[in-house]
C-alpha cells in the first residue's frame, strides 16, 4: 500500500470543480463536505482504488473473485489488519472510502 497524498490543492477551484475533471474515471469517489460548520471542512476525492469489495446477487466478491462470508465481516477484519494511526487533525488519512450502489 502506498502512503496517502495529503495536502492543500494549489488550484483555485472548489472540490466539486476538481472532481468534475475525474468524474468519468472508473470507481472515482467524491465525499462532498457541504456542511457549513467545523465538521464540513474537508472534502475527499478517491481515485484508482487498489482493492474492490462488492456484493453481487448476494455473493461477496473481492477484486472480482467470489469469496465466502459477508462484506461487513470481511471489511472489519481487513481494516483491523491494515490499521494506520492518524497523526493529523484531518478526518482520515487512510482506511476505506467508497459508495453503495443499489
Amino acid at each position: 500500500m502506498t502512503e496517502p497524498l495529503i495536502g492543500r490543492s494549489p488550484f483555485p477551484y472548489t472540490a466539486s470543480q476538481l472532481f468534475a475533471l475525474f468524474s468519468d474515471e472508473r470507481d472515482a469517489v467524491f465525499l462532498d463536505s457541504s456542511l457549513t460548520n467545523h465538521l464540513g471542512r474537508y472534502s475527499i476525492i478517491g481515485l484508482v482504488p487498489y482493492h474492490r469489495v462488492s456484493v453481487e446477487q448476494g455473493q461477496l466478491k473481492i477484486d472480482g473473485k467470489a469469496r465466502e462470508g459477508t462484506a461487513e465481516t470481511y471489511l472489519k477484519a481487513y481494516l483491523k489488519k491494515h490499521y494506520q494511526a492518524n497523526p493529523t487533525d484531518l478526518p482520515l488519512t487512510a482506511g476505506a472510502i467508497g459508495y453503495v450502489r443499489l
